[in-house]
């Protein structure tokens, strides 16, 4: 993560290059726990499934090859239905639906970013 200044930023342009560099590291390097542990870009891009596919096959030999570490399942490595901000409840999904804010085109995987305001709903990404 790109580090802050600890007295602070000289101008604007430096705080423009400090939030582009942060905003690449969120979306290309750190690996979100939201995603699995996968980051937006690879969510966004398709590779998100492929990479799912791999941790899963490899734990699945993992546990074939030595059951005895093993005292359960794996992990579940399902890819979310949906991402948001703050995480929302099937209900409160619902009620969004119900409202408009979450259209017919968002539906389709519950593959949204919502955030909730003190009155209104943004809905700020439609993951495809």
């Amino acid at each position: 993560m790109p580090r802050f200044s600890q007295n602070g930023l000289s101008s604007i342009e430096e705080a423009r290059e400090w939030v582009r560099k942060f905003v690449h590291w969120l979306n290309y390097i750190h690996l979100h726990s939201g995603l699995k542990f996968i980051t937006p870009y690879q969510r966004h891009s398709g590779l998100d499934e492929q990479i799912m596919n791999k941790r899963f096959e490899t734990y699945e030999k993992a546990r074939s090859l030595h059951p005895e570490r093993w005292s359960k399942n794996i992990r579940d490595w399902k890819l979310p239905s949906y991402v948001s901000l703050t995480p929302i409840k099937e209900d409160e999904y619902n009620k969004l639906t119900q409202l408009g804010v979450l259209k017919s085109s968002y539906l389709k995987d519950k593959n949204v970013i919502v955030d909730r305001g003190y009155e209104s709903y943004n809905v700020f990404a439609h993951i495809e």
